[in-house]
């Protein structure tokens, strides 16, 4: 399981650029958080996750979650305004996602089922993160597009533009969960 996480990881980061400038992506460091479920079968086991997964915002219990935080910052010019050239975006995401405390109780076809269903929830995730890696640096082009339309960004102007960037991916996360179900649609 933690290779997994990692080889994802890494594999998000190698698709987002990491190592070299490409303000197309953001390169998203992710970290993995883990809650304990149980069970013999896949069945029990989702009710353990159901009873045990993390909660959302509206206090609904969900069987994985991914949190993501989007820092920016920018030096200014001598008159004050937005230098665009310097705008920088961070992405972090955490992921949070079930683990069987004894894999070794359940039989071979068992934990076939849970890994498949496992990898299932593990890419309904990871596409949340995805979200955030391709439209969090519509942040530093929007204030060079502004930039170049206006003369200067002032900073107030920079900030709007950011926080409207966030609230796109949060109508994004929230249209993908409605289309999906939440994943059901993918298998979760």
């Amino acid at each position: 399981m933690r290779l997994a996480a990692l080889l994802a990881g890494t594999l998000v980061l190698a698709l987002s650029g990491e190592g070299g400038r490409d303000t197309s992506r953001c390169a998203v460091n992710i970290e993995y958080s883990y809650y304990a479920v149980s069970g013999s079968t896949l069945g029990e086991i989702k009710r353990s996750i159901r009873a045990n997964g993390p909660v959302d915002p509206d206090g609904k219990r969900r069987y994985a979650r991914t949190d993501w935080k989007i820092k920016w910052s920018w030096d200014r010019s001598a008159a004050g305004s937005i230098d665009p050239g310097s705008v920088h975006v961070t992405c972090k995401a955490r992921v949070t996602l079930p683990y069987h405390e004894r894999l070794d109780a359940l039989s071979p076809e068992e934990r076939a089922r849970w890994n498949e269903y496992l990898a299932i929830l593990e890419k309904h995730e990871m596409n949340h993160v995805l979200h955030v890696e391709a439209v969090a640096p519509k942040i530093s082009h929007r204030i060079a597009e502004r930039q170049s339309r206006a003369g200067s960004v002032s900073a107030k102007t920079a900030q709007a533009i950011a926080k409207t960037v966030l609230k796109e991916i949060r109508q994004l996360d929230r249209a993908y969960d409605k289309n999906t179900r939440h994943g059901a649609t993918e298998g979760v």
